[in-house]
């Protein structure tokens, strides 16, 4: 499992009243912020998912 994924499982993981920090989060797992947010909001998808789709 790539690691931009392993912290969306763990945001999602976390319960509807409980806040995160998408700076502090991408800190502790080395990822790209801006890759985590759009992936986690779903603005963007997989390249394989892309050509997939095409």
């Amino acid at each position: 499992i790539d690691p931009i994924n392993k912290v969306i499982k763990e945001i999602k993981s976390l319960e509807p009243c409980e806040t995160f920090s998408y700076a502090i989060i991408t800190k502790k797992y080395s990822v790209i912020c801006t890759t985590l947010m759009r992936r986690h909001k779903g603005i963007i998808a997989l390249r394989t998912t892309r050509i997939s789709n095409t």
